[in-house]
């Protein structure tokens, strides 16, 4: 059993250089990269080719193993894809999630939790948000086995939760049928990767909102909506904003989850002197009044959270993209 102190580390590559995807590395010390992806190429981003990857890592002092025959992604469903996983709506979860019932799945899981002793060891793969890659099953696996998981690249490393909706079997095997009990709002927090929760509002409301922003795809969602305030999630792709806005009887409080953003805020739209750059964990205070926007600048999609008060959107307000917002609001 693999030492909840000495982790199994994951991270995706995105669209990153290969000297940004390496200061990731080693700025958590890792010492074994252990290649996920089924088929190891791309040619969109060359460097993370497995022949290219693996000889800048050598270079970094970093060791790279390729582990796409018994740990990769892109799997078939079988006949039990749908018994034992049918919590999961995406198929290839409930594919991947049936490979990992498999003899070779399991040794690789095995494997890595050996390796994990011996060096930080970080399973990769090509997609940067881990809760949609398969990289989000390994950690399941790796967690019920009894050892810990913390992923990297999204600014600071998070410890990784089993999902709501999984439980071990009599087998020691994961299932994702739902079988299990589990307080409404507690499987609704932690089912975040499929569903974006609705807007508890007004009601009393507790929610891990870490979890709730990275997890949130949309453009924009409330999750609450009192008489006072309002929270919403967004998500911004890069070099999108949430556009040039004032709110005239309400301040505003935004957070950066994860991400690189422009600030600017002024007295008019064509007048804007504050002009700053943030990244994650900053916090960004819009006095009523004031006109301002905010710029994804980063290679990703940028999480932030947003309070208003009072309410600036409608209770339940769920825009997919930017042009529906747009579209609902003009």
């Amino acid at each position: 059993m693999t030492d909840p102190g000495n982790p199994v580390f994951t991270v995706g590559h995105g669209a990153r250089s290969i000297d940004e995807f390496l200061e990731v590395l080693l700025d958590a010390g890792i010492g074994l990269l252990v290649d996920v992806r089924r088929y190891p190429g791309s040619k969109r981003h060359p460097h993370f080719g497995r022949g290219a990857l693996g000889d800048a890592l050598a270079r970094s002092g970093v060791a790279y193993e390729w582990w796409g025959e018994s740990m990769g992604g892109r799997r078939e469903p079988d006949e039990q894809s749908e018994v034992r996983h049918g919590t999961w709506e995406i198929e290839a979860f409930r594919a991947y999630a049936s490979h990992m019932d498999r003899p070779e799945f399991r040794e690789a899981l095995k494997r890595l939790m050996q390796v994990s002793q011996e060096r930080k060891a970080a399973v990769m793969c090509s997609e940067t948000l881990w809760w949609r890659c398969h990289r989000r099953l390994i950690a399941d696996a790796v967690v019920a086995a009894g050892g810990g998981v913390v992923h990297l690249g999204m600014g600071r490393p998070q410890p990784h939760r089993l999902t709501g909706f999984a439980r071990v079997d009599e087998n020691g095997l994961l299932a994702y049928d739902g079988n299990i009990s589990a307080a409404p709002l507690q499987r609704k927090a932690s089912a975040m990767a499929t569903k974006t929760p609705p807007d508890e509002g007004p009601n009393p409301f507790v929610i891990n909102i870490e979890e709730a922003t990275l997890a949130n795809d949309n453009y924009r969602s409330t999750l609450w909506t009192g008489k006072n305030l309002q929270m919403t999630v967004m998500s911004i792709e890069p070099d999108h904003d949430i556009g040039l806005e004032v709110h005239e009887d309400g301040d505003q409080f935004l957070r950066v989850e994860a991400g690189k953003a422009r600030v600017q805020m002024g007295p008019a739209k064509d007048d804007l002197p504050f002009d700053r750059e943030v990244e994650d964990d900053w916090a960004i205070l819009v006095p009523a009044g004031m006109w301002h926007n905010v710029t994804n600048i980063g290679a990703d999609d940028m999480k932030v959270y947003a309070l208003y008060a009072p309410p600036e959107h409608p209770h339940g307000t769920v825009h997919a993209t930017r042009a529906e917002s747009d579209a609902a609001e003009h």
